[in-house]
């Protein structure tokens, strides 16, 4: 083991023969690990670097006000019964967030008003307008944020 030993824990699963390896919180560099095997007679080495990264993604501060408008791939995707959507707005800002089907017609109007700055979730059930349960299949989202635009697919599965 090279690094510092207290920057990732290591654990071994006699059941399974599986290795969790877990960075430390806050954590980020290189570790060089080296596994031995042995039966008492015959024994075999490995060297596993790990690389642990900084997480960076647009909702890793929660306090902090995002910088841009974006909507993310919804998930789960594909989905049953229900997904979620979260997007970003530099800005207090009216949001339209509405679902439409391949055919182009409006399924259901999950956001129309006006949203704080900040970082935001809505969750779709799957219904449409009328509470009915949207059918199966691919459909489309349409994400309006002032000027900003953006569409994305996602699929309904049963």
């Amino acid at each position: 083991f090279s690094g510092n030993p207290d920057s990732l824990l290591v654990t071994y699963d006699e059941n399974t023969g599986d290795v969790t390896i877990t960075p430390v919180s806050g954590f980020t560099g290189t570790v060089a690990l080296e596994f031995t095997v042995s039966d008492g007679e015959l024994s075999a080495s490995q060297t596993l670097t790990v690389v642990v990264e900084p997480t960076v993604g647009i909702f890793d501060d929660p306090t902090a006000l995002p910088t841009s408008f974006d909507i993310t791939q919804n998930y789960p995707n594909p989905f049953n019964p229900s997904t979620s959507l979260k997007f970003q707005l530099p800005t207090a800002t009216d949001v339209r967030l509405v679902i439409y089907n391949v055919l182009g017609q409006k399924v259901r109007t999950l956001a129309n008003q006006q949203f704080q700055a900040g970082y935001h979730e809505v969750k779709w059930d799957g219904m449409n307008d009328y509470g009915v349960r949207a059918a199966t299949g691919v459909y489309i989202y349409r994400f309006e944020a002032g000027k900003f635009v953006k569409v994305m697919k996602m699929t309904l599965m049963k």
